[in-house]
């Protein structure tokens, strides 16, 4: 039996453009974020702090074992994380803020990145979550995007 059948890892994204939320969708959890978090029951330690959202052009199908976006042109720093106050467990939601001046172009995959070596460059990081989003972002939209994950 492997740690997918023991634990749930689920990933959820809410977007709101202008304020107003357009799209919920979930995500594909990435081989690097199982093994990490299993690897903090062997004593290792983890090095998942969210940090940053990424944003690209590429549309190929996303896999467990991605370790980056196809093509990353963008990138954001969270504005907002922390743990969901009990009676909720296992939760932890972070915000990323998109301005009007950033990520003008055709978005086709999102990616979280995380631990301390992830930066404001391209590819920096543990890819933890790696989804499709067909969208094209112009200077008139902010987008606020909420990435929720939760252990069960």
């Amino acid at each position: 039996m492997n740690i997918k059948e023991k634990l749930k890892v689920v990933g959820n994204f809410q977007i709101f453009e202008n304020g107003k939320l357009i799209k919920t969708f979930n995500n594909l959890i990435t081989n690097i974020l199982l093994d990490d978090m299993i690897g903090i029951l062997a004593g290792y330690p983890a090095n998942l702090d969210i940090r940053y959202i990424g944003l690209g052009t590429d549309n190929t199908a996303v896999a467990v074992g991605d370790t980056a976006l196809g093509v990353e042109y963008s990138r954001s720093k969270y504005v907002s994380r922390g743990l969901t106050a009990p009676p909720t467990y296992g939760e932890i939601v972070t915000d990323f803020y998109i301005s009007s001046s950033e990520g003008n172009t055709d978005i086709e995959e999102l990616g979280i990145f995380c631990g301390n070596l992830a930066t404001s460059v391209a590819d920096s990081g543990k890819l933890i979550s790696h989804v499709l989003w067909s969208y094209t972002k112009t200077s008139s939209v902010e987008l606020l995007i909420r990435y929720t994950i939760t252990l069960s």
